[in-house]
């Protein structure tokens, strides 16, 4: 073989080479843009599936505000509430939801004031007294339907001897203004 056909032969190698090349390219190149066409086809996919779920869910709540049987229920809701509030700003300013002392001059427009009353009577040096005082701190923001009031025994003798209080500390529970009940003296430990 003379030069001159070696020369073309490896001409036409090199094109062959180079044309195989290019189709090999040509074809991951291909291959690569029928992925990424097939992952943005998802997204879009995706995308317009919550679109649609989201247009779905819009529905529903659009159902339910033009619904009159919610509308109601609402109006109802918002009434109970609202007397609620107003119940609860009333018996605030009646004094509800706090404990608080008072002097026997007090007693009887506080006691008549409100439905329900629970007044402590105490002496300051019963220790039992301040242990009930403690409880009854506790007790009075929780049920604000109540009025808890305390009471000096030795400041107020008309109500001692009218109520019949013979030990302290006492609790006397009124209902309406009459003592209906109550817990006389405390026991606060073990077997007697």
């Amino acid at each position: 073989m003379s030069k001159s056909d070696l020369s073309l032969l490896n001409a036409a190698a090199g094109e062959i080479t180079q044309e195989a090349l290019i189709r090999n390219v040509n074809n991951d190149l291909q291959a690569e843009a029928a992925v990424e066409e097939a992952q943005q086809a998802a997204l879009a996919a995706a995308a317009e599936k919550q679109l649609q779920i989201d247009d779905d869910n819009d529905d529903d709540f659009d159902d339910f505000a033009n619904d009159p049987e919610v509308q109601s229920l609402q109006e109802k809701r918002l009434a109970a509430l609202k007397a609620r509030y107003m119940e609860e700003k009333a018996y605030h300013m009646q004094g509800h939801g706090e404990y608080r002392e008072i002097v026997e001059e007090e007693f009887l427009k506080e006691v008549c004031a409100s439905d329900n009353v629970v007044v402590h009577f105490y002496h300051n040096e019963f220790f039992r007294c301040k242990v009930i005082d403690k409880h009854m701190r506790v007790i009075a923001p929780k049920h604000k339907r109540c009025k808890f009031l305390y009471l000096n025994a030795e400041k107020a003798p008309f109500f001692v001897d009218k109520l019949m209080i013979r030990m302290l500390p006492t609790l006397v529970v009124f209902k309406d203004g009459v003592a209906g009940g109550g817990v006389f003296g405390v026991f606060l430990g073990g077997p007697v």
